[in-house]
């Protein structure tokens, strides 16, 4: 006679490995996800969602965000510099800095689109719109920080509006884009610790 043993609910849990730190495991395999002993997982339970908007926000950070906004500089440059600039840039640049600017806004965008889906749950029309999409990612980051969207929302659409319009007369506006890259940054990172955050309990 056989007992069919209980699955594992997905956790944290001491490292099999040895090392001593906690890892995550999903119910059915462990995953990259550690804590180090010392500092110890939330009381909260960890769901597979968490792991799956987790996992995204991760490739998200890492690389869609980055791109997007390489490619969004990169494609303004490569407008503001054509034939009919007063300095244009050489053509071998501007074909650079279009396909640039083309590759990173079509990876950020499908990024965007697999990041809107994890944080709403499921697929909808804003997550397929090019640039809505950064605007309605960066809406949701907010809610969840409860912070104000209005404000943040209008920020985003003035240093890209005026990066865009100005800066060709006004260089030093080429850094408006990274503040608005880091700003975003700063809440996927705040998003991602809540998600596997630490408590000062122990998980059993």
């Amino acid at each position: 006679m056989t007992t069919d043993t209980p699955p594992v609910p997905a956790g944290w849990y001491p490292d099999p490995s040895g090392e001593p730190q906690w890892r995550v495991w999903n119910g059915g395999a462990w995953t990259a996800l550690t804590r180090p002993f010392g500092t110890t997982p939330d009381r909260r339970p960890f769901t597979p969602a968490d792991l799956e908007l987790e996992r995204t926000l991760r490739w998200y950070a890492r690389l869609g965000l980055p791109a997007w906004f390489v490619g969004f500089v990169a494609l303004v440059n490569a407008l503001w510099y054509g034939p009919a600039a007063p300095h244009p840039l050489p053509l071998w640049e501007r074909a650079g800095l279009l396909g640039v600017g083309v590759v990173g806004l079509t990876l950020g965008t499908v990024l965007l689109a697999f990041t809107l889906r994890a944080l709403e749950g499921r697929w909808s029309a804003s997550a397929l719109c090019p640039g809505f999409n950064l605007f309605a990612v960066s809406s949701l980051l907010s809610q969840r920080l409860s912070m104000p969207v209005g404000r943040r929302l209008l920020t985003l659409a003035v240093s890209l509006g005026l990066f865009a319009w100005r800066v060709r007369v006004m260089p030093a506006f080429a850094v408006l884009p990274g503040l608005a890259a880091l700003d975003g940054a700063t809440a996927l990172a705040i998003v991602r610790r809540e998600l596997t955050g630490t408590s000062t309990t122990p998980h059993p």
